[in-house]
């Protein structure tokens, strides 16, 4: 199931997924028929929906007496800090590569002259 259908292997470590299978292991459920995609997908959601919010209830009526603050993140709120971080990235391995390039070119410079300086005894060895 974990392999097949890409769930991850932290549900595993879900107490309600050990109590489902315990439960299924224990009990004799013939004829159960599971939830379908559209079961789950729509009923299921918002049953599971309608019982936070329940569950919320206590809460929420302590924020207008203590005050509340909401936050939220998304991308698209941080598009410029992103676009920022992207162009400082670029720039970084833009450099990396010129001073990559320039190292090189330092390289191949000495090796030039190395090659010239020394050509004549490599090749012209007696045997």
């Amino acid at each position: 199931m974990f392999y097949s259908a890409g769930l991850p292997f932290n549900l595993a470590r879900n107490p309600h997924y050990k109590n489902a299978f315990t439960y299924a292991c224990n009990n004799n459920l013939a004829g159960y028929v599971p939830p379908g995609y559209n079961v789950i997908k729509t009923k299921l959601l918002q049953r599971e929906r309608d019982n936070i919010e329940k569950l919320l209830e206590p809460t929420r009526g302590v924020w207008k007496e203590k005050g509340v603050t909401l936050v939220f993140t998304s991308a698209l709120l941080d598009l410029p800090g992103l676009l920022f971080f992207s162009t400082y990235t670029l720039l970084v391995l833009f450099w990396a590569e010129i001073y990559h390039q320039e190292s090189l070119k330092l390289l191949f410079f000495f090796f030039a002259q190395y090659i010239d300086r020394y050509a004549e005894l490599f090749y012209f060895q007696p045997f």
